[in-house]
C-alpha cells in the first residue's frame, strides 16, 4: 500500500483516465486494481472473447511480435527480456505512428505536455483576473 501512496502522490492528476483491459489475471488482481484506484485510473473491462474491442492494443500485440518477437530466436529469458527492452525503447522513440500525426510516441507525449501546460498556464492567468 505503501507503494501505491507513493505512486498518486508522485503522479499528476489524470481525472477521468480510463484504461481499456481486457479480462486477464494480471488486470483483474487485487493489486493492479488498487493500484489503478489509488492513481485515480478508473478501470473499463471488454467483454469476453472480443478483442475487436480492444483493438489498439491488439495492434500493439500483433506489431511486438512480429516485428521483434517472431524474427528472432532467444537462447533464455534474459537475451529474451533485453530484447523487449530494446523493442519498447525503439516502438517509443524511433517508430512514427500515422495514429499520433507521424510523430513517434515520445515525442507525441512531449508535444501534448507542452500543449497541456500552456492550456493549463493560460487557465491560470485568465482565471487569475490577469487578463480582461
Amino acid at each position: 500500500m505503501a507503494v501505491n501512496n507513493a505512486a498518486a502522490a508522485a503522479a499528476p492528476a489524470l481525472p477521468g483516465l480510463t484504461l481499456r483491459v481486457d479480462n486477464g489475471t494480471q488486470y483483474t488482481s487485487r493489486d493492479f486494481r488498487s493500484s489503478m484506484a489509488a492513481l485515480g485510473i478508473e478501470l473499463e473491462y471488454v467483454y469476453v472473447n472480443t478483442p475487436e474491442q480492444n483493438g489498439h492494443i491488439e495492434s500493439f500485440h500483433k506489431t511486438l511480435k512480429k516485428e521483434y518477437v517472431w524474427p528472432r530466436e532467444f537462447a533464455d529469458l534474459r537475451e529474451a527480456r533485453q530484447a523487449m527492452l530494446g523493442a519498447f525503447d525503439d516502438y517509443n522513440n524511433n517508430r512514427i505512428h500515422s495514429s499520433l500525426e507521424y510523430l513517434t510516441p515520445s515525442e507525441f507525449a512531449e508535444a501534448w505536455g507542452r500543449q497541456e501546460a500552456e492550456r493549463l498556464e493560460n487557465k491560470r492567468i485568465i482565471g487569475g483576473g490577469r487578463c480582461e
